[in-house]
């Protein structure tokens, strides 16, 4: 395991005399069970462009393994030596929170829009368990002014509402991770956002509805929630919204893509069902 400048050293050379190296790496982390990644480089013989490849096994997203390549692509082998390139990479991996440098470098927050309309999203996880990605779920919260709850467990599930654009950056840093399964299973543009018995991104267990979790019953002890018990102490303004989710929620009729179910009413009773943007 790559830990250390002579180590990285002898990565380096073992790059530059075969043209490709790959190593278990020890990497900077919020969550603690995140402690190592693999990294691979591949660098042409004629000196063409490296290819770099970085893996944190199931933790991160396809996506987001996508996008650390080329972050360090861009950052560090661009016009340099691969070899400095794979140096660079290695201490920029020990220093920098991974999933942080990938939200500041791929998913900053713009300027406000003032005609940006508001948004309410419902997100379905399979599972949510790790403290740390909960964590993350409510600190973004904050930082893009979002409003709802967050309901670890089996299934999980995230409320957020807000601006369109606060909103849809929250719900894509949310991606950048890992899921069984993470669909955004409901969003509407109501005319306005009623104010909520509290104010940004809730946990469940600091909420009224914290009695509703049972500890340890799930599936490899995951907790889970009575969400039809739950509908009676939402406010009033998701209520309708959640008894179109029991489904999805009581009995896992998940959409299979990333569908978006429109609220039943009158005028939307024959609306075909649209992807979130």
């Amino acid at each position: 395991m790559t830990t250390d400048a002579d180590e990285a050293d002898a990565a380096a050379e073992a790059l530059q005399s075969h043209g490709e190296w790959q190593g278990e790496v020890r990497i900077r982390c919020s969550d603690p069970r995140l402690k190592t990644a693999t990294v691979r480089v591949s660098a042409p013989a004629g000196g063409g462009a490296a290819d770099v490849s970085i893996h944190t096994g199931k933790y991160l997203s396809a996506r987001a393994h996508q996008l650390l390549g080329r972050t360090v692509e861009a950052r560090f082998f661009r016009g340099a030596p691969a070899t400095s390139g794979l140096r660079q990479t290695l201490a920029w991996l020990a220093a920098a929170d991974l999933v942080d440098s990938l939200v500041s470098e791929h998913y900053p927050r713009g300027e406000a829009v003032a005609e940006d309309p508001k948004l309410r999203t419902w997100v379905y996880f399979h599972h949510l368990c790790s403290p740390a990605k909960v964590g993350y779920c409510v600190a973004w919260a904050t930082e893009l002014m979002v409003s709802g709850i967050v309901v670890p467990g089996q299934p999980g599930c995230l409320v957020a509402e807000g601006l369109q654009s606060d909103v849809a950056l929250l719900v894509e840093r949310v991606r950048l991770f890992s899921w069984r399964d993470c669909k955004a299973v409901l969003h509407t543009h109501p005319a306005a956002l009623p104010a909520l018995p509290w104010a940004g991104m809730l946990h469940v267990d600091d909420s009224p509805y914290k009695d509703l979790v049972t500890r340890g019953s799930g599936v490899k002890g995951r907790d889970t929630t009575n969400y039809g018990a739950m509908v009676e102490l939402l406010p009033s303004h998701w209520k309708s919204e959640m008894l179109i989710l029991l489904p999805v929620f009581t009995a896992g009729q998940v959409p299979e893509a990333d569908a978006v179910i429109p609220q039943v009413a009158p005028s939307a009773a024959k609306k075909k069902k649209k992807r979130l943007q």
